[in-house]
């Protein structure tokens, strides 16, 4: 059994593990990774960074049509 990660559901922390698995995404592949998880995408990134920056006190990613990974937090995510 996969672990919650940041205080976020099973749904979202299964997003979380799929965006961490790339350096970097284009809006155009978190659409389709979002649809695939039965996820609003800018529901899902925005929880998803809120939930970072109440933790980590950083993103896990910026970005708009280019979406980057923040380094620094992932050694902070359980595997």
């Amino acid at each position: 059994m996969k672990t919650n990660i940041a205080g976020l559901d099973s749904e979202q922390s299964a997003f979380v593990r799929v965006l961490i698995s790339k350096p970097s995404w284009t809006r155009e592949e978190l659409e389709v990774k979002a649809a695939e998880n039965k996820l609003m995408l800018d529901g899902a990134l925005d929880s998803i960074n809120d939930a970072f920056y109440k933790i980590h006190n950083q993103p896990l990613f910026e970005g708009e049509d280019v979406i980057d990974i923040n380094h620094e937090v992932l050694k902070e995510i359980p595997a």
